[in-house]
């Protein structure tokens, strides 16, 4: 069950006796005392940046941060983008390639090294295009 913060749960009826056939879900007998703890890990801030216009070279797109607790990347070009979770990404050396209009979350645990990408032409030079990535941190 998923509770979110501020909001009010209702204790479930707690009895010492045995199931009822009119029970329904899990029936459990707890033996001793349970101790619920709720804790929110939300990440504090969140930064967009556009990267400047596509290139053909090697561009970075998220430094590297202890801090960082998501990381996701829009393509807007019409070229694709060849993302590296690390530094150099190419067109035969990366983690994912994104087409115009694709997005990407870096999944969990997340990887909190450089991030860089590469636009590779789809038609006639020169590429065109922006990447908009959003990476969330936690003091």
């Amino acid at each position: 069950m998923a509770i979110n913060p501020n909001s009010s749960v209702t204790a479930p009826v707690v009895r010492n006796s045995a199931a009822d056939p009119a029970d329904f879900g899990i029936v459990s007998r707890v033996l001793g005392t349970v101790t619920v703890t709720i804790a929110e890990d939300q990440p504090d801030t969140s930064a967009v940046g556009q990267i400047g216009a596509a290139a053909v070279t090697t561009t970075l797109l998220a430094a590297g941060t202890t801090t960082r607790k998501g990381v996701s990347i829009f393509n807007d070009s019409p070229d694709a983008l060849f993302i590296r979770l690390g530094a150099g990404a190419t067109a035969a050396d990366f983690t994912v390639r994104l087409l115009q209009n694709d997005f990407y979350e870096v999944p969990e645990p997340v990887y909190i090294g450089i991030i860089t990408g590469i636009w590779v032409q789809a038609g006639v030079p020169p590429v065109s295009g922006t990447a908009f990535v959003t990476e969330l941190t936690k003091p």
